[in-house]
């Protein structure tokens, strides 16, 4: 037996965007698969090295200081003054 709960859960939405790709092939639509983390094919050489180089300055973060973050008051429990 389910739990009543338990018939209350709704899919994962990947796997809905998985269906639908699945039913364009059976239907001759060529689908490039990347709602699972795949494509089915290799990172092309330019694309990994732009990611190294954006690495390496790390270019990534908050586009501005927030301020309760930055403080350390976040790690604490404290709320934003």
């Amino acid at each position: 037996m389910i739990a009543k709960r338990a018939e209350t859960i709704t899919s994962f939405i990947v796997m809905d965007v998985l269906e639908k790709a699945n039913e364009m092939e059976r239907n001759g639509v060529d689908v490039i698969h990347l709602e699972v983390g795949e494509p089915d094919f290799e990172t092309p050489a330019c694309i990994k090295t732009a990611a190294e180089k954006a690495l390496g300055r790390a270019i990534f973060g908050f586009p501005m200081p927030i301020p309760w973050i930055t403080s350390g008051r976040a790690w604490t429990g404290s709320k934003p003054s």
